[in-house]
C-alpha cells in the first residue's frame, strides 16, 4: 500500500511502509535538474527509484493552507528556490517560469527545504538569454517579456527566471491573506523588489 505525494511527467514521490521513494525514468536525461534537490547520489544507479531520507514531503499549495507561515518561511521559500536556480545556471540552464503546484517542500524535524521539481520549465542559456526553443504554457508569473514572444526558437534576458521566482513569494504572501507590506523593509522585501524590475537588466537575484 502507498500513497503518491506528487507526481509529474517525469517523476513521482510516493510514500510506503519503507518511507519515501522517488521514482524517475529520466535521471541521467535531467542529472543536473535532479541533482538541484538529491543529494550524493550514485550516477550509475540502475533502479531509478532513490529513498530520501525525511520526516515529511508535501506540496507548497498545501503548505499555504496554513495562515500562521513566519516570516522565515517564506524567506527560507525564497532562499532555497535561489539557491537551486544559481546551481542550474552554472550549467547554463534555468527554470523559465514557476508555479505552486511544482513546488515540493522536505522537511526533517522542523527545518524545511523548497524545491521546484519539474523539468519540463527547464529551458539553456547562452549568452545570459534564456533559448525558448520548446512550448510552454504560459501563467501568471510569467516574466513580463514572455509576453511578446510569437515563435519560436527565441530569446529572452535570463531574468525574466527572477521575476517569475518573485511572484511565487508574493502569491505565497497572498494565500496566506497577507502581502508584500508584511515582509517590507526586510531582506526578503529587497530581494523581491530587486526581481520585479521592469526593466530585465535591472534585476538582480540577491538577498543581502
Amino acid at each position: 500500500m502507498f500513497m503518491i505525494i506528487y507526481k509529474n511527467a517525469y517523476l513521482k514521490i510516493k510514500k510506503d511502509e519503507d518511507g519515501f521513494i522517488l521514482k524517475t525514468k529520466y535521471y541521467q536525461k535531467y542529472h543536473d535538474f535532479f541533482n538541484t534537490f538529491l543529494k550524493n547520489v550514485d550516477d550509475s544507479i540502475k533502479t531509478k527509484q532513490i529513498k530520501i531520507n525525511v520526516d515529511e514531503i508535501n506540496t507548497l499549495s498545501n503548505l499555504l493552507k496554513n495562515n500562521e507561515l513566519s516570516l522565515e518561511i517564506f524567506q527560507l521559500i525564497f532562499l532555497f528556490l535561489m539557491q537551486q536556480l544559481k546551481k542550474l545556471e552554472k550549467q547554463n540552464k534555468t527554470i523559465l517560469l514557476y508555479n505552486l503546484k511544482d513546488v515540493v517542500y522536505f522537511k526533517v524535524g522542523e527545518n524545511y527545504s523548497f524545491y521546484f521539481l519539474n523539468p519540463k520549465h527547464m529551458f539553456r542559456i547562452e549568452d545570459k538569454n534564456i533559448i525558448i526553443d520548446k512550448l510552454f504554457e504560459k501563467n501568471k508569473f510569467i516574466g513580463p517579456e514572455i509576453e511578446s514572444i510569437t515563435e519560436l526558437p527565441s530569446k529572452i534576458s535570463m531574468t525574466a527566471s527572477y521575476w517569475s521566482l518573485a511572484k511565487i513569494i508574493e502569491t505565497c504572501l497572498l494565500k496566506t491573506d497577507k502581502d508584500l507590506n508584511y515582509i517590507k523593509h526586510t531582506k526578503l522585501y529587497w530581494a523581491i523588489k530587486r526581481c520585479l524590475e521592469m526593466d530585465p537588466k535591472h534585476r538582480f537575484l540577491l538577498f543581502i
